[in-house]
């Protein structure tokens, strides 16, 4: 349990010092979809290391390129 738990926490910092936050968003949604269903985007933004502002345009952007 707690090597799980560290694993998950090594994988998170790794993620935020090697991937930029539109990288870490994809990442986030492969991964976890169902977390923005659930969760406010204040509290997702967080999560990833940026600004609720700095999501909204991910997710903005992301939107327009499909």
């Amino acid at each position: 349990m707690a090597e799980s738990a560290f694993l998950g926490i090594r994988q998170r910092s790794e993620m935020l010092e090697n991937q930029t936050a539109e990288e870490r968003y994809l990442t986030l949604m492969k991964e976890r979809p169902k977390v923005f269903e659930r969760i406010p985007q204040h509290y997702i933004a967080s999560y990833l290391g940026i600004k609720p502002p700095s999501l909204s345009r991910i997710r903005k952007r992301i939107l327009e390129n499909k």
